[in-house]
């Protein structure tokens, strides 16, 4: 019941921050690099591209807290599914010369789907372990 109701709450609280981080990108990219302001060019590119990744933010707070429970459950069948995600985003071939914009944000939407993969590889893996999504499982 508490692995339950930790990942609820993980989950929950992860998801809000991440939709409160993206409606007001703007504002915190002014706080946090007031600089790229002068480069307007520039300060719309750095919000698209935060925009795009923050939702990687609840993919790994899952993946690390389905990680615990591969740990404790004999995490060795879970390995495979660590290892396996990287964050690279592969640009087409058919391509000749994308332009840096352009790679940039493919690379962001290869974080977003490296993190998808991550945590539905691992959620695949504590569910061959008879453990469930949330580790509630017997043992």
């Amino acid at each position: 019941m508490l692995a339950a109701d930790a990942m609820a709450t993980l989950a929950a609280a992860t998801i809000l921050l991440t939709l409160v981080a993206e409606l007001a990108m703007p504002w915190l990219m002014y706080a946090m690099n007031p600089g790229y302001a002068v480069n307007p060019a520039k300060f719309k590119l750095t919000i698209l591209l935060t925009q795009i990744t923050m939702p990687y933010l609840p993919c790994m707070a899952i993946y690390a807290h389905l990680s615990g429970c591969c740990r404790r459950a004999g995490g060795s069948s879970c390995r495979p599914a660590r290892r396996s995600c990287s964050t690279s985003s592969p640009w087409p071939r058919s391509c000749r010369r994308p332009r840096p914009t352009a790679r940039r944000v493919a690379g962001s939407w290869g974080v977003i789907v490296a993190g998808l993969l991550q945590a539905g590889l691992l959620w695949w893996g504590v569910r061959a372990l008879g453990r469930g999504w949330i580790c509630a499982g017997p043992g």
